[in-house]
């Protein structure tokens, strides 16, 4: 009897020592009115007919894994295009 009770008030220790509180969000929700108007990037259109035929053969032969997205070629940096801001 004395073990449970003691195994008992030793979880329940741990347990109200390991909550943790988070009294604040992100940073960056106060600096919506500093952070500038963002430009959409429009990327071209591909075949989705396509993909999801060869998904479903994919499904029934499992020879390739799963098909998360669609890969295009980008060229966006920081230098070639954004801004660095300072707040």
């Amino acid at each position: 009897m004395k073990k449970l009770a003691f195994f008992t008030a030793l979880f329940f220790t741990f347990s109200i020592v390991a909550q943790v509180k988070n009294l604040g969000g992100p940073i960056t929700w106060k600096m919506k009115s500093a952070v500038p108007t963002i430009t959409p990037v429009n990327l071209p259109s591909f075949d989705l007919a396509q993909y999801q035929a060869e998904d479903a053969i994919n499904d029934e032969t499992k020879a390739a894994p799963w098909r998360f997205g669609h890969k295009h070629q980008v060229y966006h940096s920081m230098a070639s295009s954004g801004e660095w801001t300072d707040t």
